[in-house]
């Protein structure tokens, strides 16, 4: 496996920031809004960070060993009611941050690295691990329902539907367990190819029935949600390297878009895998879309607007140049939240963009 370096960071220290959604050089790998804040997951940030209005800060990654610390990849959820943050670390950590004040509610110990984004679910925390586990856990104590071993790390958020919880591998597998015991119902597996490959694994869609997945070998296929069985396959790329369709299946205009990261984001028919239009974009992240408008960020430091019905482009912004990392697009009313992180002699620089999406 190669992780390009674009899709890297450092940082020096580790926080999670809650602040109001006018923010400054704070790079982050995704974020969420809540309660007319912005929650952001770092990925590391100047040796002088600039925040306005900043509400508080959370140390989530303990590592007093090390003076040189590695980015975090995890991503905050919040509980139904607004009023707690969870959130896990580089050590292992699963934290439960009250929102008001910041302060840690409690502090579970689950294993490996978490990189994945959590889901919670009327109480219940889904979490991947880097030590090939997902965890069930209680949103209210921290203690863990169940745990289930697929041997490879869990990095992309599961989906809930019904009473299975579906999520894939880094070993190029889909997985359905029952989500109040854990235990298995299937697995779809597909073979590692050869050659160079993208880091990470990108999530599940489980839409209409179907599971939708991509994989390094350069295809997306749907899956029966009841029993895993194989009801299509389509190639998006014959590259022999980085042919990885690496993004999260998301629904738009009733098709299924997804991205190969050498070919660029394509948008397919659910029933059959036929493809409805591409726009060619090296590294198309996971799209964000609204209504019948749609937007994606690539490594080069680009954000595109594009029609979902078909494909055709509205606008692109280059809002940074050269070797660095842009977040998936957050949609807030009429503005476009991206963030930015690059290497620099002194460590990693980022910021927050505010963009005027076009739209009222």
């Amino acid at each position: 496996m190669l992780a390009p370096s674009s899709r890297t960071g450092l940082l020096r220290r580790v926080v999670a920031v809650a602040a109001l959604l006018a923010l400054a050089s704070v790079a982050s790998s995704c974020f969420h809004t809540l309660d007319g804040h912005g929650l952001l997951g770092s990925q590391g940030y100047t040796p002088r960070p600039r925040l306005l209005f900043q509400k508080w800060k959370a140390q989530i990654t303990f590592n007093d060993d090390w003076d040189y610390k590695p980015a975090e990849g995890s991503v905050p959820a919040a509980s139904e009611s607004g009023d707690r943050v969870y959130v896990g670390g580089r050590g292992g950590e699963l934290v439960c941050i009250e929102v008001r004040r910041g302060k840690p509610c409690w502090r579970k110990k689950l294993g490996a690295e978490l990189r994945s984004e959590i889901l919670y679910n009327e109480g219940r925390l889904f979490v991947g691990a880097g030590d090939g586990h997902i965890y069930s856990v209680d949103a209210e104590t921290g203690k863990i329902n169940w745990k289930y071993n697929v041997k490879a790390e869990v990095s992309a958020r599961p989906v809930l539907v019904g009473d299975r919880v579906y999520f894939t591998s880094a070993e190029h597998a889909v997985y359905a367990l029952d989500a109040d015991s854990g235990e298995w119902r299937w697995t779809y597996t597909r073979s590692v190819p050869e050659g160079f490959t993208m880091q990470g694994q990108g999530g599940v869609l489980v839409h209409k029935g179907s599971v939708f997945a991509g994989f390094a070998d350069g295809f997306i296929v749907s899956l029966k949600a009841a029993d895993g069985a194989l009801q299509w396959e389509k190639r998006l790329s014959t590259a022999p390297r980085f042919a990885d369709v690496d993004a999260t299946p998301v629904v738009g205009n009733g098709a299924v878009l997804t991205s190969s990261f050498i070919e660029g984001l394509f948008s397919l028919d659910s029933d059959d895998g036929l493809i409805r239009w591409k726009i060619p974009a090296r590294g198309a992240s996971t799209p964000t879309i609204l209504g019948n408008i749609g937007y994606f960020t690539t490594p080069g430091g680009e954000v595109v607007a594009f029609n979902v019905k078909d494909g055709a482009v509205k606008w692109r912004a280059q809002i940074t140049q050269g070797e660095g990392h842009l977040s998936d697009a957050v949609v807030y009313k009429h503005l476009l939240l991206v963030s930015t992180s690059h290497p620099t002699r002194l460590g990693t620089e980022g910021g927050v963009w505010v963009l005027d999406r076009g739209e009222r």
